[in-house]
């Protein structure tokens, strides 16, 4: 019997033509923006096929079944009991608002008698992060978004392996598509050497996982739950001076202790039993009064009913009095926190955001520098700051407010990544970042609107960018 050529060619591009308009409703279904809901509709109408596979990819990336399920068996903490409400706002002044809605959108209680210590770069902060390691006695937990073998990465692989070997449970999560930075040759070599690494949502064909968003991009270290790391520092060599090669990523990371190490090690908890469905019951011993800082936590996902750490951060910066200082790698906020912003310089609040001169993800500067002149228009004072590549995140309003961790200020860390952030109310911490900050700024350039108003072709350029934004 002859093959009908034609009848199959017509199946084929029904089938594709059924696939694009499937796609398109789960786009309209499921898109929180309705300019990435539009922009995915076109892109499968006028790429049936491309399009499709593009949004398996990168389209898909809010609520899965699995963090559902996650979600579900999520545990309440049981913390040490939190100080009166009124005396935790008298404590702090005229944040009272702020604590409140911050404890409603996380759940979780300010806590006081915390200590935080900040470390500038891999020169400051991995010799700690080693030695909390090579003296833990009971158990060991490290989640990265990228765990580089080579360099500092070497002395990390040993510390934790010797740990393991006298007798400590070790834990360690790296981001499924981090690991592809050395290969995964990090989770090879600590497998093989008997150490509990696992792999974050890594992309696979059977069982099909393809999504590229959902990735977990903390970073956190957690030792005996008396001691934990936070901050947006990877374990990479480009963070440290080496003889040969000089700084080439600048960030922080916090060292804490106290009362909130409890609450980072229950997103521990949750964070391991989500990759391997097993329940950790970490050994939690009474946290000393460590010092004045109140803290609290925001761990935030896919998974969560609402974008916590956007939600935290449009009650801090409305309730700012004489200044905002925000310093991140990549810039593209969200409309409602682009109108807040853009509203704080208009009621003459002092509005700083520090950007990298030079990024390392080109498509997303790009776009950023679209959005750049409406804000200074607006009275906002924009700078970048000149190489080694800032990585760093932070948020300081007034004098005592101050928010540090993983999360950039774009959309795939508000609406799309697991992120882990801290935030504290303290006079003296919100005055060591500052003083941060204004050695930054004595060493950045200052930019105008009229520079960023360049040739037409980058014009349209950086405008392309920014429409493809709530994907980058």
């Amino acid at each position: 019997m002859p093959v009908d050529i034609d009848s199959i060619q017509g199946v084929l591009v029904g089938l594709v033509v059924v696939v694009a308009v499937v796609t398109c409703t789960h786009a309209v279904l499921n898109k929180s923006d309705p300019r990435s809901a539009a922009f995915w509709i076109v892109i499968c109408l006028l790429f049936p096929l491309g399009g499709v596979v593009l949004y398996l990819l990168f389209g898909i990336s809010r609520l899965t079944r699995r963090a559902r399920r996650r979600a579900a068996g999520e545990r309440p903490l049981t913390g040490p009991p939190n100080p009166p409400p009124d005396a935790m706002v008298l404590s702090v002044g005229d944040y009272g608002s702020l604590i409140r809605t911050s404890r409603r959108v996380t759940g979780l209680p300010l806590v006081a008698n915390c200590q935080l210590q900040p470390l500038l770069n891999g020169d400051q902060a991995y010799p700690e992060m080693l030695a909390a390691i090579g003296q833990a006695s009971s158990w060991v937990y490290l989640s990265s978004y990228i765990f580089d073998s080579r360099g500092v990465g070497e002395h990390f692989i040993d510390e934790l392996v010797a740990a393991q070997q006298r007798g400590v449970e070790v834990r360690v999560i790296i981001d499924g598509i981090g690991e592809w930075y050395d290969g995964g040759k990090t989770r090879r070599q600590l497998r093989k050497r008997g150490v509990n690494v696992r792999s974050f949502l890594p992309p696979r064909l059977l069982p099909p996982q393809l999504a590229i968003n959902l990735r977990n991009h903390r970073k956190l270290l957690l030792v005996d739950g008396l001691m934990g790391f936070v901050g947006g520092m990877n374990i990479r060599p480009q963070h440290t001076q080496r003889p040969d090669t000089p700084l080439q990523i600048q960030d922080l990371v916090v060292k804490l202790n106290g009362p909130i190490v409890e609450q980072l090690t229950q997103v521990a908890i949750d964070d391991w039993r989500y990759v391997t469905g097993e329940q950790w019951s970490a050994t939690l011993p009474i946290q000393p009064m460590s010092g004045d800082t109140l803290c609290r936590a925001i761990a935030d996902g896919p998974e969560q009913p609402l974008d916590k750490l956007l939600a935290v951060l449009l009650a801090a910066i409305s309730r700012a009095h004489h200044s905002i200082r925000i310093m991140t790698p990549y810039f593209l906020p969200p409309r409602e926190l682009d109108a807040v912003l853009r509203a704080a310089a208009l009621s003459e609040v002092e509005v700083t955001v520090i950007l990298p001169q030079q990024s390392d993800h080109s498509l997303v500067h790009w776009a950023s520098l679209h959005r750049l002149p409406a804000l200074i228009d607006a009275g906002i004072h924009v700078y970048f700051q000149p190489p080694p590549f800032a990585h760093t995140k932070l948020l300081v309003i007034d004098d005592s407010y101050v928010q540090f961790g993983s999360a950039n200020i774009d959309v795939r860390s508000l609406r799309l990544n697991f992120e882990l952030v801290i935030e504290s109310f303290d006079t003296d911490f919100a005055r060591q970042m500052n003083d941060h900050i204004d050695e930054v700024l004595g060493r950045s350039q200052r930019v105008e609107a009229a520079l960023l108003r360049s040739s037409w072709w980058q014009r349209i350029r950086n405008a392309s960018c920014w429409l493809f934004s709530p994907n980058l």
